[in-house]
């Protein structure tokens, strides 16, 4: 924007314009309203940066002068992040959003009005638009719901589930990706084409260093070698006498094993070279550094380490439940995570460079279901090849771009992708997803709808 753009749009003129449509006109409190937001480019390119939608009360007082005073207050507000994409003149965005009444919300009268609020968030004066609302005094049957921290459906949705860490998960190939489904690999090329499916493996998986071939395990305590093009077996099966965790293929070309007894460590042809320098005690996950090291955490011991094969220990760092370790694809930069956060860690110096919440909602669950019972997403923060940018799904699994500030600068929308399981950069800015519902799909992290979709299982 030049100056004079910045002048114009301090006071409106020819600023977007934005347009309100609600679901219902009236409701009581704790009512959920569908609320659509349209934006309408005006007459110069502008970056939309977020939508922000809420419910706003004022209520007339009297002073004791006799003049009259307004006290304002928003509920339930709610930001999109749209990334700063450009809105062209004319051109129009629409977005379907939900607002909750509040559920102590008092009944609309001569002296308290309501309204639903909508915001486009743009350089210069905002695009805003409000829609009035009734508020009665009968509660809604939402009222004890809080969409705010879940995700809440009016039937129940049955998802895939499993009870080991490593099941539905993506590993990027050089020129494709394979995707595991508890007891099978499916890999396909980045056109989505299928390139081979093998059963009896999938329980983990990790690549060589380069990536012509794949480490994994199955849920019969075993270990092979798959060619990377053909999934084809062309070592093993080796019988681990343990249930296999993560896994890791060093570029010293050493083998790391992570099990709830610690790390075993192989050569390429399985034969044994040690175990872990940790003890004996659950692993969270592992990945390869350089040469002969690698990287382990043990989450009941809030420890990070950094060992070599097989000389041991190298450096070590305590951070909060520390789970699985998602290096960037130079591992320059690891995610590491934990509980309701995840950790950036610089894979070269090994030190913590900051701790960010996972973004978004806890979890999902279907109305009138009691709280513990919802179904969660784990987060698996991806960070994307320039290091600077991180995939995220919350516990919802709703799928959100994050700066490595932590602050959120995109959200997909439910309608394009929903329940993510894991996600896989294949280049600078596009990326696969993996879904609950047995889907593969290619996105791009500049937002819009998917290049491809794959029901993969």
């Amino acid at each position: 924007m030049g100056f004079l753009d910045t002048i114009l749009g301090m006071f409106g003129i020819g600023q977007p314009k934005l347009a309100i449509q609600t679901s219902a006109a009236e409701a009581g409190p704790g009512k959920v309203l569908d609320v659509t937001l349209t934006l309408t480019g005006g007459s110069r390119p502008l970056p939309l940066t977020a939508f922000e939608l809420s419910v706003k009360s004022t209520r007339e007082k009297k002073n004791a002068d006799g003049t009259t005073a307004h006290e304002f207050n928003e509920y339930g507000k709610v930001v999109v992040p749209q990334g700063g994409r450009m809105i062209e003149p004319g051109q129009t965005v629409s977005i379907t959003l939900q607002v909750q009444v509040p559920a102590s919300a008092e009944a609309s009268g001569p002296g308290l009005k309501w309204v639903v609020l909508g915001n486009a968030d743009v350089p210069g004066l905002d695009a805003d638009a409000k829609a009035p609302l009734t508020v009665t005094s009968t509660p809604d049957a939402w009222a004890a719901e809080d969409i705010t921290q879940y995700r809440v459906t009016t039937t129940q949705v049955h998802y895939r589930h499993s009870s080991v860490k490593s099941d539905y998960r993506i590993l990027r190939l050089p020129d494709g990706f394979v995707v595991t489904w508890k007891d099978q690999l499916s890999a396909r090329n980045l056109d989505g084409s299928q390139r081979w499916r093998v059963s009896g493996w999938g329980r983990s998986f990790a690549p060589s260093p380069d990536g012509s071939k794949l480490l994994v395990s199955n849920n019969s305590k075993e270990l092979g070698i798959l060619d990377a093009a053909t999934g084809e077996l062309v070592r093993g099966p080796m019988d681990l006498g343990k249930w296999p965790g993560d896994l890791a293929w060093l570029p010293g070309d050493a083998l790391v094993v992570g099990s709830d007894e610690g790390v075993k460590t192989l050569q390429p042809d399985f034969f044994p070279i040690g175990l872990s320098f940790g003890g004996d005690q659950y692993v969270g996950g592992v990945a390869p550094s350089t040469d002969k090291r690698y990287f382990v955490s043990y989450p009941n011991s809030n420890v990070l380490k950094w060992s070599e094969v097989p000389t041991g220990d190298h450096g070590r760092i305590e951070l909060n439940s520390p789970g699985d370790i998602l290096p960037s694809a130079d591992g320059g930069m690891l995610a590491v995570r934990g509980h309701d956060t995840f950790h950036l860690v610089d894979g070269r110096t090994f030190k913590l460079v900051r701790s960010i919440p996972v973004p978004g909602l806890k979890g999902t669950r279907y109305l009138g279901q009691e709280e513990h019972n919802h179904t969660h997403f784990g987060a698996m923060p991806r960070i994307a090849d320039d290091n600077d940018r991180v995939l995220c799904q919350d516990g919802s699994g709703q799928l959100w771009l994050l700066n490595k500030g932590g602050d959120a600068t995109y959200v997909w929308p439910r309608e394009v992708v929903d329940a993510v399981e894991d996600t896989c950069w294949i280049g600078p800015d596009e990326f696969i997803a993996l879904t609950n519902d047995g889907k593969v799909m290619r996105l791009s992290a500049k937002g819009g709808g998917a290049v491809w979709v794959q029901q993969d299982i």
